[in-house]
C-alpha cells in the first residue's frame, strides 16, 4: 500500500464530514417546483448560501486540503501569484474581500477557485505557460467563477439538496486536488439533483460564462486578449501527454465551442504586448528544474540553454537559475559566477538580492548577509519573499528576537499564513516567551488541519498566560480556543469535538 492509499479513508471521511457540515450550516431552502430552464446567467446572488456562509466553508476546505495535500511554501510563488491576482481584481467584481492563496505541489495544468476567496494553482502550472498573459487567462476565469457564485449558484439548481450541494462539491474538488481527479469529478456529477446532461449543460453554461467575464476581466487589466485562446491551445496540448486528462479540464470541460468563443472575442481587440517578467521566468526554470530533471541533470540541461539564449531576460532569469543549483550543492563560487553574469538591469529584483544573501550565509558570513538584507529593505517593505528571507538572516547570525520582531509585522499582514506561525513559534521558543510558541504553534496547527494539536498548544498558551497573571491575555486566548473549537465542530459534526 503506497502513502497516498493509506491517506485515502481518512480523507474521504473528512471530505464526508465536509459535506455534513453544510447541511448544518446552511438554511433549509424552501421547496419551489423544478423546472428545465437555465440558471440566469450573470445572476451573482445567492438566496440559500450567504458569503459569511461560504466564507466559513472555504476555509475549513483549505484546513482540509493543507491536511492533505502537498503544498509549497514557495514565497516567490506565492508573491508571483499575489501579483497576478490583485492586477486583475480591481476589474473582476468579485464579492469576496479576503483572499488566500495556496500552491499544490503537482506537475499538472491545474488551477481552482473556492467560495469565499481561495485561489488556488499547481505549481505545474508554469510548465504549461509562456508568459504571465496565459498564467493570468487561467486566473481570470477562476476570478470569475468567485464573481457569479458559481458554487452557490450550483447549489441553487438543485433546490431540495442544496443544503449539502456546496460541501459536496467542495469536497469533490478537495479529492480533485489531492488524491483521484476523475473520482473528484464524479462525485461533482454525483452531487447535482438534475441529470448528468443536464448537469453537463449548466456546467457548460458556465464555463463560458466565466469565459466571458474572465476575458473582459483581462482586457480591462491590459493583458493581451490573444492570451486566452492561446492558453485554450495549451490546455489541449497538454492533454496529449498525459495517461488522462489534466484535473483543469475535467473540471473545466473545454468544449470547440468555448475555444471558438476565445478566439472571436480576441479578434475584436488589439494585441497587447505579452507580460514575461524575471519573477516569472526563474520560477518557470524552477519548475521545469522541479518536476521534468533529475539532479544530476539541471546543471547541463540550463547550461545548454544559456548557451542558445538570445533574450537578455532569458539569459538573467538562466543565470540566476544555475547559480541557485551551484549553491544548493555549495558551490558558492561558482555560485557567484553565474550570479556577476545577470545583468545590471535586474541585479535589484529581490531573488537576486536574496540568493546574494543566501550565498553570503553559505560562505560563514551571517553577519554580511543581515547588513546586506537590512539594507535593502526599505525596498521590500511588505515583500513575504525578502523578510522571510530577512528574518532567516537574522536568526543564523543568532539574533532570534530580531527575526521574531521581523515575522510578527508579517503576520499583521498575513494572519492565515501557517508557515509564518510556525516560525515564530520556533523563534519564540528560542527566547523562551512560552505563551506567544504555543499560541503561534496552535494557529500554525489550526491553519493546517490538525485540530487536536491546536488544542493543546493553545491550551498550554493559556496555562503560561495564567502563570505570569496576564489575564487579558488569557481570556482573549480563551475566546480563540472557544472560536477553534466551533470551527471544528461545525466541520465535523456529528463526530469528535475538537479535544482539550
Amino acid at each position: 500500500m503506497t502513502a497516498q492509499d493509506s491517506q485515502e479513508p481518512t480523507l474521504k471521511a473528512s471530505l464526508l464530514s465536509l459535506a455534513i457540515t453544510a447541511s448544518l450550516l446552511m438554511p433549509a431552502p424552501a421547496l419551489h417546483a423544478q423546472t428545465n430552464e437555465l440558471p440566469t446567467l450573470g445572476d451573482a446572488s445567492s438566496s440559500l448560501v450567504s458569503l459569511p456562509e461560504e466564507y466559513q466553508l472555504g476555509r475549513n476546505w483549505l484546513r482540509q486540503l493543507r491536511a492533505h495535500a502537498t503544498t509549497l511554501d514557495n514565497p516567490l510563488m506565492l508573491e508571483l501569484l499575489e501579483r497576478l491576482i490583485y492586477r486583475l481584481t480591481p476589474h473582476a467584481d468579485t464579492p469576496q474581500t479576503q483572499l488566500a492563496f495556496v500552491i499544490v505541489d503537482q506537475p499538472e495544468l491545474n488551477a481552482f477557485a473556492v467560495p469565499g476567496g481561495i485561489v488556488g494553482v499547481n505549481f505545474g502550472l508554469l510548465l504549461h505557460t509562456q508568459d504571465e498573459d496565459e498564467f493570468s487567462s487561467v486566473l481570470a476565469h477562476e476570478l470569475a467563477h468567485l464573481s457569479q457564485r458559481h458554487f452557490a449558484r450550483r447549489a441553487e439548481v438543485g433546490q431540495n439538496e442544496a443544503p449539502v450541494v456546496l460541501a459536496a462539491l467542495l469536497a469533490s474538488i478537495l479529492i480533485a486536488a489531492t488524491v483521484d481527479a476523475e473520482a473528484g469529478m464524479a462525485g461533482i456529477m454525483a452531487t447535482q439533483g438534475a441529470s448528468i446532461q443536464n448537469q453537463l449543460a449548466y456546467s457548460r453554461a458556465w464555463e463560458r460564462e466565466a469565459d466571458r467575464i474572465g476575458f473582459t476581466t483581462m482586457v480591462k487589466s491590459g493583458l493581451d486578449p490573444q492570451a486566452m485562446p492561446d492558453m485554450f491551445h495549451n490546455m489541449l496540448d497538454a492533454a496529449k501527454y498525459y495517461r488522462k486528462p489534466p484535473e483543469f479540464l475535467l473540471t473545466h470541460p473545454l468544449t470547440s465551442r468555448r475555444i471558438a468563443d476565445a478566439a472571436s472575442r480576441a479578434e475584436n481587440h488589439p494585441a497587447k504586448p505579452r507580460r514575461q517578467s524575471f519573477l516569472f521566468s526563474i520560477l518557470r526554470n524552477e519548475a521545469v528544474r522541479h518536476y521534468r530533471l533529475e539532479k544530476k541533470q539541471a546543471s547541463l540541461f540550463f547550461s545548454e540553454r544559456l548557451s542558445r539564449a538570445k533574450q537578455p531576460l532569458q539569459e538573467a532569469a538562466l543565470n540566476y537559475t544555475l547559480a541557485t543549483i551551484e549553491l544548493d550543492q555549495n558551490n558558492t563560487q561558482q555560485a557567484r559566477k553565474y550570479l556577476t553574469a545577470i545583468p545590471d538591469e535586474w541585479q535589484a529584483e529581490s531573488p537576486v538580492l536574496i540568493l546574494k544573501a543566501r550565498i553570503l550565509s553559505a560562505e560563514n558570513d551571517s553577519a554580511g548577509a543581515v547588513a546586506f538584507l537590512k539594507r535593502y529593505q526599505p525596498w521590500f517593505p511588505d515583500s513575504y519573499a525578502y523578510n522571510m528571507a530577512y528574518a532567516n538572516a537574522l536568526q543564523d547570525n543568532g539574533n532570534p528576537a530580531a527575526a521574531l520582531e521581523v515575522l510578527k509585522r508579517l503576520n499583521t499582514q498575513r494572519p492565515e499564513n501557517p508557515t509564518i506561525w510556525a516560525h515564530i513559534a520556533e523563534l519564540a521558543r528560542q527566547e523562551n516567551r512560552m505563551q506567544l510558541a504555543h499560541q503561534a504553534a496552535a494557529e500554525a496547527a489550526f491553519l493546517t488541519g490538525a485540530d487536536s494539536r491546536a488544542a493543546r498548544h493553545m491550551d498550554l498558551a493559556i496555562l503560561e498566560a495564567t502563570k505570569s497573571g496576564d489575564f487579558q491575555k488569557r481570556e482573549a486566548l480563551q475566546a480563540r480556543l472557544k472560536k477553534m473549537a466551533i470551527a471544528d465542530m461545525e466541520e465535523n459534526r456529528p463526530g469528535k469535538r475538537l479535544t482539550r
